[in-house]
């Protein structure tokens, strides 16, 4: 039964994946107290005992055991084997779509612990809720002065794709007091405040620091990819196990756009939830946009609930959303505001699957690249922007430096926010170096999915390591080496 729960499990991912296509050692000094440093596994000698976070990205789920399938390790759970090795490795969520700064916020409570504080004024400016859901916290102890070291208790964030986006926001709203939330003689939450060194270090893989041409796609075809969102919000068992129509739903419209990536058999919902142990009333993908009213009101049936999900402004008349903090312009703005900070630690990583085609100079998804990322690989290996046109509006120019991708991100994105941006990156040399980006080099052949182990069997590994797990706890290894101060 467990591996046709892996089976149903990977349909639902296949689902949300659709979505996503259309829209070490090293030296260091001796800043560390002798009375700090511990042996962690692998024989390193540790500097800092802080937690690591692993943050998802576009369209990432919750860890949950019941599923059996995860946004970070696929069929593996990489928080509990790295918890095996020795590692405290703990997982967050955010919303799956929506904006870096609303996200950052539920980032911050999911860590915390509490309710989500959007911000009074960010919420107005807006048009949504001001307050979201509340959580217990993986670290409540965050922020707060260890008695046995007199030190801060701090964090290193591993985020992958919109997730590395998503913690840099997070820092600049600890760091900078955020003068438009103190309005109206109302203190704000704890997050705007600033002056919070809470972070030791950052580390992005795949992420759209610059954006991804991938949105050109979306915005060329936003009505397919909002059909898509819609259905996803609506995997609600308070609907979906009385009305079996979704899975039709997705069957015309595989049949009406050409598309045959659906698997041959495609079970009925209530089947999906019976195989799943999903009772009634429960969430099967978990959009996370309360702060816009995106959920089931009581007595509501499914038709309008749906009709009220379509016509959200949260689709296409705001920019407080994910597909414009994708967008290379959407990037833009918000590294304009967003900068490295220097009390931390940056390392990003890139990934690429793509191949130079000698004919054109196309970049070409390379033939173990997964199946459902061939078709954005494609688009993001060739697509052009007018650059007149682009120039006219003052927006970024998307050409062919960006046609190396992994199959959802440019490659040249992933080093480290260069548009509208004033941070420094550079080569990790061995010694890291705080608030700049040390840019950890580029895995090949290594897609998008490849290197949080989800989308494919087997999983292309980076070079030099024998499973993924074994990659993460080098990099594991590398931020408890850091000293404290």
């Amino acid at each position: 039964m467990s591996g046709v729960k892996t089976i149903i499990t990977k349909q639902i991912l296949f689902y949300i994946f659709t979505g996503i296509s259309l829209l070490s050692t090293y030296p260091l000094s001796s800043l560390a107290r002798q009375e700090d440093k511990k042996e962690i596994p692998g024989g390193i000698i540790s500097r800092n005992q802080y937690p690591i976070i692993l943050v998802h990205g576009f369209m990432g789920f919750e860890r949950n055991t019941d599923n059996r399938y995860f946004y970070w390790g696929g069929t593996k759970d990489l928080q509990e084997e790295l918890k095996k090795i020795g590692f405290d490795v703990r997982t967050a969520a955010a919303g799956p779509v929506s904006s870096n700064w609303d996200r950052a916020c539920e980032l911050y409570a999911y860590i915390k612990g509490g309710r989500v504080d959007y911000g009074k004024t960010h919420s107005n400016r807006f048009g949504h809720a001001r307050f979201g859901r509340t959580y217990r916290g993986i670290y409540p102890e965050w922020g707060e002065i260890d008695p046995n070291t007199g030190q801060i208790n701090k964090i290193h964030l591993i985020s992958h794709s919109m997730g590395g986006q998503t913690v840099r926001t997070l820092a600049q709203l600890l760091r900078e007091k955020t003068e438009d939330e103190f309005t109206d003689n109302l203190r704000p939450g704890e997050l705007f405040t600033g002056d919070h060194t809470w972070i030791s270090s950052i580390t992005t893989i795949s992420t759209p620091h610059d954006g991804t041409s991938l949105t050109r796609a979306v915005r060329r075809n936003p009505q397919l990819v909002y059909n898509v969102l819609i259905n996803l919000t609506s995997l609600h068992t308070k609907y979906i196990s009385l009305n079996k129509d979704f899975i039709e739903d997705l069957k015309t419209w595989n049949i009406q756009n050409k598309n045959n990536l659906l698997p041959e058999k495609i079970i009925s919902a209530k089947e999906n939830l019976q195989l799943l142990n999903i009772g009634e009333d429960k969430k099967i993908f978990d959009i996370n946009l309360d702060q816009w009213d995106i959920y089931p009101f009581e007595g509501e049936t499914k038709e309008a609930y749906r009709k009220r999900i379509w016509e959200s402004p949260v689709w296409n008349n705001t920019r407080d959303i994910s597909s414009w903090d994708l967008s290379p312009e959407g990037a833009a703005e918000l590294n304009g505001w967003v900068t490295a900070s220097p009390e931390i630690y940056y390392f990003s990583w890139a990934t690429e699957e793509s191949i130079n085609s000698k004919l054109n100079g196309w970049y070409l998804p390379e033939l173990q690249m997964n199946p459902f990322l061939k078709t954005p690989a494609f688009f993001l290996g060739s697509y052009t922007d007018n650059k007149e046109a682009q120039i006219k509006t003052e927006n970024p120019v998307v050409d062919k430096t960006w046609w190396e991708n992994d199959g959802i991100v440019n490659t040249n994105s992933m080093d480290g926010p260069s548009l509208n941006s004033t941070d420094t990156i550079v080569s990790y040399s061995g010694n890291p170096v705080k608030g700049i980006w040390n840019y950890m080099g580029k895995l090949s052949s290594i897609d998008h999915g490849d290197i949080i182990g989800i989308m494919a069997a087997p999983v292309d590994i980076p070079d030099g390591f024998e499973t993924l797990t074994d990659w993460y706890a080098a990099q594991c290894r590398l931020l408890l080496g850091l000293p404290t101060n």
